[in-house]
């Protein structure tokens, strides 16, 4: 879909030597169009021949240690993701929004180098990497520490689950059918509130679960923050925002 990197090679043991692999440039290429397609889908098709996008960055990260079995070197791998976790990430790859499926021409379609905005992601990598932390097969360069809001390696007990009453579903613009059930919900966290973040009070009809660092969701909470969920093949909102303040931590767990 998105150029030719050799995931699974035919009768030749892992790990393969460098010269039967993508030049680093060619893999920096073709991760960050893998990362850009999974936080920026492509329009979806229309029901009933519409394509499930089960894709996320629990996803990506997996993407890259298999790269590392593969044979990739750990260095080229680390130094990637350090770029994309520290938000420093500059790459010629474009996002690719039209219709699917993907046109052949943008197999090596190339844009001007840009730094890619990443922040809104920084607190989803900070919740796989903590989780997995001891078992990556290659070092992780953790961003110098500046900000509250940088990622941070955190033990478990320092990771909250929450859960938020939902006030009531929208039904996109793009949506064929009154229902917005397809699996493509994307948390959004916004400070301040955007004047088109509206809070109803309408009947609660769903609620929210995620897990997130303590620390850095109690500064949300202070600074007003606003929860949104939004479809992400849409790029539309799926429900009303709910102010951060109403979300409560579940603990005791069964």
């Amino acid at each position: 879909m998105f150029g030719l990197i050799t995931l699974v090679p035919p009768s030749k043991p892992f790990p393969l030597p460098l010269s039967d692999l993508a030049t680093r440039e060619e893999l920096h290429y073709w991760l960050s169009k893998i990362l850009l397609h999974t936080i920026a889908q492509a329009q979806p098709m229309p029901i009933p021949a519409r394509p499930r996008m089960p894709n996320n960055l629990v996803t990506f990260i997996n993407i890259i240690l298999h790269l590392h079995k593969i044979g990739f070197p750990a260095h080229w791998l680390s130094q990637f993701l350090s770029d994309v976790i520290s938000d420093k990430l500059h790459t010629t790859a474009p996002t690719y929004t039209g219709g699917l499926p993907v046109k052949l021409s943008e197999r090596d379609r190339t844009v001007k180098k840009r730094k890619l905005h990443l922040a809104p992601w920084i607190p989803d990598f900070e919740l796989i990497l903590s989780s997995a932390y001891e078992m990556l097969p290659i070092p992780i360069f953790l961003p110098t520490k500046t900000s509250k809001d940088d990622l941070e390696i955190v033990p478990p007990e320092d990771i909250g689950r929450y859960q938020v009453k939902l006030k009531q579903w929208t039904f996109t613009s793009k949506s064929e059918l009154p229902v917005n059930n397809d699996g493509n919900i994307t948390l959004l966290f916004k400070s301040p509130p955007s004047p088109d973040i509206t809070d109803l009070a309408a009947k609660v009809v769903e609620k929210l679960i995620w897990r997130m660092r303590k620390s850095r969701f109690e500064k949300m909470k202070r600074e007003g923050w606003f929860i949104v969920p939004i479809r992400s093949d849409m790029k539309e909102p799926a429900a009303y925002g709910v102010p951060a303040t109403r979300c409560k931590e579940i603990v005791n767990e069964a």
